[in-house]
């Protein structure tokens, strides 16, 4: 240990007596206060008695950084003789934010980080696995963070040098969602870019976060959680437990429905939310995407599309081709955009092109009138179908008979769903239960064009999100592991890999047919042995490592696999 240092277990005595200090001072007030009643039976002299000891207390204020898709919930910090000896939450200054309801409430597990800040378990120096020993035997010695970073960055050169910048790869989930320290913060994103690492993104998760952005533009749209109470008529939770895995945002629906919201479940399972919810639509598991399908070609056949909010706020009336499938531009159509301003002209080739039934041509998306939403057309040539009829095509297969059959449900329950969904305004959260299947981009792909056929966009009350409904932002800031090298991830100039694929790296040396070398492995917030899927396979992948090195608060599974572990700060002790 070096000088000045404290200890784990001096830290932990230390806390341990602070509060047992105070508990002790509040026993002594009890006790004065039951002798000065009679209650002891004695009498009692206030100035002859012993005061207790005065405990300095200070306040601090700090957030919670899990991932909990709406997290960032704020505490007070309350510091006895420089331990903190309990966690508030943090009554925010707003009248809208009783203290009995609102931001100001954070969750149990929030308030129970404490624990985590003085477990005894903790790494306090950096860790090398004994040479010699094999990868998760527990064989380790402390070394000084000279020694670690010394032999970090030597071996780093070392591969740099031989087999590229992307040989060493920035691995990180959610662990921390702080702005600086955090997965997606300015050290990590600064250290990969500066080196230019490779990046290996989890495999779970991603469907959502992909997909969701590309057709609805961001990860959520909609009312602030704490505005859904009084606006939204129906609030449709599919393929999450808000109940369970998100309690500061459940608040809100709780407060809601005692006003008059519906709340309706779609999950296999009766959760504890859907213990809460007026109607539970169990289905079969994974058929989400037919349920979805069979709903939207239930509006089609009843025409109980919103056509205004079709025109004028989506992509449906935009013409693609049936030669390449992509949106026809105004260059392809033969027809000139007069450009208004230098960006404009720089792209006024590239306008969108609609059908305009008021004009009965093709004419420039800004310029129609009244774009038509359904049919074929020809245009200089060109074969085009409106992207409102492509879906209305491709949904015919999903009768309500069909669609029941393969979800296991009722017809009746179906047509139920699909007119709440239509009775806005309406919410429709999903979690991230879509992100484990195979399938869940088709998942998230097909709940937002029910969102949309019913205009439950854009409007008081209604919205669609995942996990939360002011989602952050488009899929660029992740990038899309395998599709572009050029495409970063989590702020490295580096290939991106989807983890799931590094036992094929290490096997076969490529990814996407492309060479693929990782030598070595930063992983930071995040445990991938402790949670990613498939585990062997990942595991024989991280033998094949030259180097793995794990930052962490304690020594986890993939930490117990690694070659040099360093320990890192908790929330409560950095500032961010």
């Amino acid at each position: 240990m070096k000088k000045g240092e404290v200890s784990m277990q001096e830290r932990t005595d230390a806390f341990s007596t602070v509060s047992r200090r105070s508990f002790l001072k509040g026993s002594a007030a009890a006790l004065a206060a039951g002798a000065t009643t009679g209650l002891l039976g004695g009498a009692f002299d206030p100035e002859s008695a012993q005061a207790a000891p005065a405990v300095q207390e200070e306040m601090g204020t700090s957030f919670c950084r899990c991932n909990c898709g709406d997290g960032g919930c704020t505490f007070d910090l309350h510091v006895r003789d420089g331990n903190i000896a309990y966690v508030a939450p943090r009554i925010l200054e707003d009248t809208k934010d009783l203290p009995d309801r609102g931001r100001s409430r954070a969750c149990l597990r929030g308030l129970s980080n404490l624990g985590r800040e003085y477990d005894p378990g903790r790494i306090l120096h950096p860790m090398r696995r004994v040479d010699g020993t094999e990868r998760g035997a527990g064989q380790w010695e402390q070394i000084t963070w000279d020694e670690a970073i010394q032999e970090i960055s030597s071996k780093w050169k070392g591969y740099t040098e031989a087999f590229g910048k992307d040989s060493i790869a920035n691995w990180t989930t959610f662990g921390n969602h702080a702005s600086v320290n955090g997965e997606t913060g300015l050290c990590w994103g600064r250290l990969a870019w500066f080196m230019g690492m490779s990046s290996l993104a989890t495999g779970a998760d991603w469907s959502n976060m992909y997909v969701t952005p590309q057709a609805i533009g961001a990860n959520g749209i909609g009312p602030s959680m704490s505005a859904v109470e009084g606006e939204t008529k129906n609030f449709v939770c599919w393929g999450t437990n808000l109940a369970e895995c998100y309690p500061h945002v459940w608040r809100y629906i709780a407060n809601a429905i005692e006003k008059g919201t519906i709340l309706s479940v779609v999950d296999p399972r009766y959760s504890a939310t859907a213990a809460k919810a007026k109607n539970h639509f169990k289905l079969r598991p994974a058929s989400d995407t037919a349920l979805a399908l069979g709903i939207c070609r239930y509006y089609f056949d009843n025409d109980l599309i919103d056509k205004p909010f079709l025109k004028s706020n989506s992509d449906a009336p935009f013409l693609v081709r049936a030669d390449n499938g992509k949106y026809l531009r105004s260059i392809d159509a033969g027809f000139e955009v007069a450009p208004s301003s230098a960006s404009k002209a720089e792209r006024h080739d590239q306008e969108y092109a609609v059908w305009d039934e008021a004009q009965g041509r093709c004419v420039p998306a800004d310029e129609a009138t009244d774009p038509a939403l359904f049919g074929t057309y020809t245009v200089n040539g060109i074969e085009v179908t409106t992207v409102c009829e492509l879906l209305r095509r491709s949904v015919q297969e999903w009768t309500l008979e069909h669609t029941a059959e393969v979800c296991d449900m009722t017809v009746e329950d179906i047509v139920k769903l699909a007119d709440i969904i239509n009775d806005g305004p309406t919410v429709l959260l999903t979690g991230f239960g879509f992100g484990h299947y195979a399938n869940g981009h088709a998942m998230a792909t097909s709940t937002c064009a029910v969102t949309i056929l019913t205009g439950n966009l854009a409007k008081p009350g209604a919205g669609y999100g995942l996990s939360r409904l002011s989602g952050f932002g488009t899929s660029n800031i992740y990038g899309t592991p395998g599709a572009d090298p050029s495409i970063t991830f989590k702020g490295g100039n580096g290939p991106a890999y989807s983890a799931l694929k590094l036992p094929d790296i290490m096997r076969t040396g490529t990814y996407n047919n492309k060479p693929a070398v990782v030598k070595s492995a930063i992983v930071h917030s995040a445990n991938p042995l402790g949670n990613q899927s498939g585990r062997t396979a990942v595991m024989e992948a991280i033998k094949g490592l030259d180097l793995l090195v794990t930052v962490d608060m304690y020594m986890t599974d993939t930490a117990m696999y690694s070659d040099i572990v360093l320990p890192c700060a908790f929330w409560f002790e950095v500032d961010d």
